[in-house]
Parts: C-alpha cells; sequence; structure tokens
C-alpha cells in the first residue's frame, strides 16, 4: 500500500509541475525531469522495495521520452542533413 501512495505522490507531483511550466510556456517534458531533481533534491528517503520500484519506473520514464523523441523525428530533414556531408 505504502508503494502507491509514494507512485501516486510522484505521478501527482508531476503533474503539477508540468501544469506550472505550461503557464510560463516550458515545455511539459520538462515536468517530470524537475519532480524528479525536486525528489533527489530534498533526499526523499523510502524503504529499499520502493526505491527499486522507483528507479524501474525511471527507466521506463526515460525509455518512453526517447521514443516520443523518436516519434517526433522528421525522417526527410534528417536524410536531407546527412545528404549534405
Amino acid at each position: 500500500m505504502e508503494i502507491l501512495f509514494v507512485i501516486f505522490l510522484v505521478l501527482f507531483s508531476s503533474f503539477i509541475v508540468t501544469k506550472l511550466l505550461q503557464k510560463i510556456n516550458l515545455p511539459k517534458v520538462l515536468g517530470p525531469i524537475l519532480t524528479g531533481i525536486l525528489f533527489t533534491i530534498f533526499n526523499f528517503t523510502f524503504s529499499s522495495d520502493i526505491n527499486l520500484t522507483l528507479s524501474s519506473l525511471s527507466e521506463i520514464g526515460a525509455m518512453l521520452i526517447l521514443f516520443y523523441i523518436g516519434l517526433e523525428l522528421n525522417l526527410k530533414n534528417l536524410k536531407r542533413l546527412f545528404c549534405k556531408f
């Protein structure tokens, strides 16, 4: 039950930070990144099971961000850049 509370806390704070960043016209992707930085700076310590779960979720999140960046690439522009060389 504690794991669900911590995951909810992280996701809710990430949502709040994302909404605040949107108000000042910054990219949405910075919300989860800044939330992770804030949780690291303030050194929130959880039990080892929760740390393992959060570590796994952070790795999945990093992979999803890279996948999203890959979807945003325009292959025609990329091909045009490499053909110049």
